[in-house]
């Protein structure tokens, strides 16, 4: 074989290497995705193959459902209020496992062992809990804290419920990310400020911040797309109950509409329009923030 043969075959190396990933990406990601998008126009039965051309039917009629629209800002909401504290606890606990202290890994084990368990475990766990004949209500009871049972899973504490839950299993993600980068800073700047009789204040503001300002934003991204497409914790916790109305989010009403309603068009164009909103809050992210700070 020739040099120059032998050097475009060695060009032609990545392009067979990528063939596979992008193999899957079709067969995964694009194919389902166009089939979602051309399905959202139609309206099909679960059982049968019978197709109709509804053209725009489906989003008019889900920009005219009260329940699309509620569905919705219990998702913002359920998205934002979690990844405010998930970023809070987070950089807190993150903050005060970086110095020397005993038991560091025993500690930072604990942290994160609720991110381990599984969701079903989570939340089933949780709802247990906090059940009106649960552990909580028991102790409170028994410390004479309260006369009556506090229903958490009920209407009006539904969504708290569920965005505390959600806390309290995703915050370790944050914190183990944040400690990563504060164990990369270099000790000598911290040195410099103090020799400096700058404060812990000073350190944070100074040092700690600039150097983790741009990965708390991809985490907000991350952690708020995560949050706002979240389905198993939120689906587990409604179940079949009263509540899913207050504390339901668009994908949980997207899988009623479509496989329990049985309306697959409608389930379709729900997230096409949930695919074409966090697009939007992406771009925008990138442009206002990531582009802004280069």
């Amino acid at each position: 074989m020739s040099i120059k043969s032998f050097i475009i075959s060695r060009k032609k190396i990545p392009i067979l290497l990528s063939v596979p990933g992008l193999v899957i990406t079709i067969l995964l990601i694009v194919i389902p995705l166009v089939y979602n998008i051309y399905l959202s126009f139609h309206e099909r039965a679960v059982f049968g193959e019978g197709w109709t051309w509804v053209g725009l039917y489906n989003y008019e009629a889900l920009f005219n459902d009260g329940e699309f629209f509620l569905s919705f800002k219990n998702g913002l909401i359920y998205a934002i209020t979690s990844v405010f504290f998930q970023i809070l606890l987070g950089l807190l606990f993150a903050l005060y496992l970086n110095r020397k202290m005993r038991s560091k890994k025993l500690f930072l084990g604990t942290l994160i062992f609720p991110y381990l368990i599984p969701t079903a475990l989570v939340v089933l766990l949780w709802k247990w809990i906090l059940s009106t004949d649960g552990l909580i209500n028991f102790i409170l009871k028994d410390y004479s804290l309260i006369e009556n049972e506090i229903n958490f899973l009920s209407k009006d504490l539904a969504l708290p419920t569920l965005i505390f839950i959600s806390v309290w299993q995703f915050f370790p993600f944050v914190l183990i990310i944040i400690l990563g980068a504060l164990q990369s800073i270099d000790q000598n700047l911290y040195k410099s400020l103090k020799i400096d009789g700058g404060s812990s204040i000073d350190s944070f503001k100074h040092i700690i911040f600039p150097h983790i300002k741009n990965l708390l934003g991809i985490i907000i991204l991350i952690r708020t797309l995560w949050m706002f497409t979240k389905f198993d914790t939120v689906y587990i916790f409604i179940g079949e109950t009263s509540i899913y109305k207050y504390a339901e989010n668009v994908p949980v009403y997207a899988y009623r509409q479509a496989f329990q309603s049985f309306q697959l068009g409608m389930g379709a164009a729900l997230t096409t329009i949930l695919l074409l909103f966090l697009l939007i809050v992406t771009l925008v992210f990138f442009r206002k923030f990531l582009f802004t700070t280069n």
